[in-house]
């Protein structure tokens, strides 16, 4: 089989796809157009199950689905099998709903041969492929941090390429009172511990929990209202 390559850059390494559109010209067709728009860029592997497959191409990392933005096409009958990684057209249920969804095979999977679309195969990024694999999961087979396809464009592996790039969303970093806040509320957390250290028959639930809120909230309010309720209960005698 030689075929028009497609390259998979993911947060878990590259990977390089050969596809075969003598023996699935529609599906491949499909798959390219796909590529050629840029909709892989930031959608994850988002079923991973080790000696079976590894899925990718509809969901994004926080969980939403992707909408397609082709029609579905019709189950295409390919003569390559579900070789070891094989290149397939993942469905639903109903056998005319392949939209955006692959996947690749990890192991041959014969159970799948004549149900589902073969269209190429991986010819590079075993190492990739496997880190994708060893991902821990939930319920569902979904990774708990998915890897993702930061981009996808045809030929091989060119971090020159100008296809679009998914770029992980920006942490914002709290304003630094936030954290002077909490740094604060731990002193008082030490403080309400010796208090009740020196006088165990005092009630301090109340204070307890207005720290606790301070802590978690980072606001200058809540601080001054611990602050103030700890001081109530130091002047006790």
């Amino acid at each position: 089989m030689t075929g028009p390559l497609v390259a998979l850059e993911t947060t878990a390494g590259d990977i390089t796809l050969e596809l075969a559109p003598d023996d699935a010209p529609r599906t491949v067709a499909n798959f390219l157009a796909y590529v050629k728009a840029g909709f892989y860029a930031g959608t994850v592997f988002h079923r991973v199950v080790p000696r079976f497959v590894a899925q990718a191409g509809g969901y994004r990392p926080d969980g939403s689905r992707k909408p397609a933005i082709h029609p579905p096409i019709r189950l295409e009958s390919s003569p390559l099998k579900h070789a070891d990684g094989a290149l397939g057209m993942a469905r639903l249920p109903d056998p005319h709903t392949a939209t955006s969804e692959f996947y690749l095979c990890d192991g041959p999977q014969k159970d799948l041969d004549g149900n589902y679309c073969v269209f190429g195969r991986m010819v590079d990024g075993r190492d990739a492929l496997r880190r994708i694999l060893a991902s821990p999961t939930r319920a569902g087979d979904w990774p708990l941090e998915p890897p993702v396809i930061v981009r996808a464009y045809e030929g091989k592996v060119d971090p020159a390429n100008p296809a679009p790039r998914w770029e992980p969303p920006r942490k914002i970093a709290p304003p630094a009172d936030v954290e002077a806040v909490r740094a604060a509320a731990k002193k008082l957390r030490g403080r309400a511990a010796m208090l009740r250290a020196r006088k165990p028959l005092l009630a301090m639930a109340d204070v307890e929990a207005a720290i606790a809120a301070a802590d978690r909230s980072g606001k200058s309010d809540d601080l001054l209202r611990a602050e103030k309720m700890l001081a109530e209960k130091e002047a006790r005698k």
